[in-house]
């Protein structure tokens, strides 16, 4: 049954449903029903407040073939299969390599019907919990889990300049929708290993300012800085102000002084335009 009509949170949505039932019973009075369905998508259209995923296409097949004695013997025993994904993409530069999935499980209870939504990028993994649908539409409160993001291919690509870093970044983002604006609430972005970071002296200046010893030796330590770990915290307004909290150990190993150095920073700023360089021009 196909249908062009737009539902809340969904554009262009082409979505078509077809299958077969059987029933049938032998001698011995089992019965047998049996059924398969294919879902078909094409150029859909998903938005989560200014996060958009386009060009959802795919098939999804389902088959369900259970006998009535063996289920009620074993009430966990029957031959479901599901087979396939959807894709999606993002707004994102043609260089950037990614590959979107979405990926849906018919055998979760209601109303989790999405299994996750993942986006393989930067040699990682970008992935949701799984998620109810209503009407079209994906829940205010949407947790995102991050795993292996290479920060040195993905800060190459935000274009700032007289920075680098090295080393892989995981973590957990719970966002919430509210007044079709997206925030983060208590996320938080770690180093999944050690690392290098080095920062010119013109930025260490505005993040580290001061004359004191301690500012001097952090921004020194900054030019070449091997990191056991850090953490990031994050809270605010995606498109807006967020609140960064920043905590790190490390050193320099070209310093005379080989003791660890440790960073605290907390910094309002405009996460969105780290971002803005990644994205399609309109």
């Amino acid at each position: 049954m196909p249908s062009n009509q737009p539902t809340d949170g969904v554009e262009n949505e082409i979505l078509s449903i077809d299958g077969n039932f059987f029933w049938s019973e032998d001698t011995s009075k089992q019965v047998n029903l049996e059924w398969e369905t294919n879902i078909n998508v094409k150029d859909a259209t998903l938005n989560y407040g200014a996060i958009k995923l386009s060009s959802i296409n795919g098939t999804i097949s389902y088959q369900q073939s259970k006998a009535k004695k063996k289920a009620e013997k074993d009430k966990n025993s029957d031959n479901n299969k599901q087979k396939g994904s959807l894709s999606y993409d993002i707004p994102l530069k043609n260089h950037i390599h990614r590959s979107g999935k979405i990926l849906v499980n018919f055998d979760a209870p209601y109303p989790q019907k999405i299994k996750t939504i993942k986006l393989n990028i930067y040699n990682g993994v970008i992935s949701t919990d799984p998620l109810s649908v209503k009407k079209g539409s994906l829940p205010d409160n949407i947790t995102v889990r991050v795993y292996d993001i290479d920060m040195n291919k993905f800060f190459a690509d935000t274009g700032i300049k007289k920075f680098s870093i090295s080393g892989e970044m995981g973590g957990i983002l719970p966002l919430q929708r509210k007044d079709d604006k997206i925030y983060i609430k208590d996320g938080l972005l770690q180093s999944q290993e050690g690392g290098i970071v080095r920062l010119d002296e013109s930025i260490s200046n505005g993040l580290f300012p001061g004359s004191s010893k301690q500012m001097q030796k952090i921004r020194k330590a900054l030019k070449n800085y091997h990191y056991e770990f850090f953490e990031l915290r994050l809270d605010g307004k995606l498109s807006g102000a967020v609140m960064m909290t920043l905590s790190a150990r490390g050193r320099n190993p070209d310093m005379k002084n080989k003791k660890p150095v440790e960073l605290k920073l907390q910094i309002e700023t405009e996460l969105s335009l780290l971002f803005k360089p990644l994205l399609k021009n309109k």
